[in-house]
């Protein structure tokens, strides 16, 4: 599989080409930070969003920012894609809050599950940027997986 990564993607993560993983590109993505596609070109159909601490805070506190964040979860969706969230930070780490902001950790973590509930928003939350890259790769991989039995299913019939 090729993994893409947005070009605006300010930290991307550090992800190592083998196994699964043929090749990383760089380009332009219409939503979300990270996506996957097979050799042959078909783009898998889930995509990640990956904050920091304070990239959460500042997308989703702020008015313009959190309209903005909106925008790109209507267009993934219209698209049918799914779309996770990717979080630089233990859900303990959301709920302690964000020591810049008087937003509170429990208003931030009402918000996230809120996000999943309404517009299917999964939040994942990572320890390490090592165990985020991993999480998005072993997703792509099975997502991979389910496509190509899916593939085969429809040539037997």
């Amino acid at each position: 599989m090729i993994l893409l990564t947005d070009t605006r993607e300010q930290a991307p993560l550090d992800f190592k080409v083998g196994g699964a993983v043929s090749s990383i590109r760089v380009e332009g993505l219409p939503f979300g930070d990270y996506w996957a596609e097979t050799e042959w070109g078909e783009c898998m159909k889930v995509c990640f969003e990956r904050k920091s601490l304070a990239d959460l805070w500042g997308t989703l506190t702020n008015a313009d920012n959190h309209a903005r964040f909106k925008r790109e979860i209507e267009r993934a969706k219209a698209e049918d894609f799914s779309f996770l969230l990717v979080i630089e930070g233990t859900f303990t780490g959301v709920l302690e809050g964000f020591g810049r902001s008087e937003f509170k950790g429990e208003s931030m973590a009402k918000m996230l599950f809120t996000m999943w509930v309404r517009y299917n928003v999964y939040p994942v939350f990572c320890q390490s940027r090592k165990e985020m890259a991993k999480f998005i790769v072993e997703t792509f991989e099975a997502y991979g997986r389910e496509n190509c039995k899916r593939t085969a299913k429809r040539i037997k019939s």
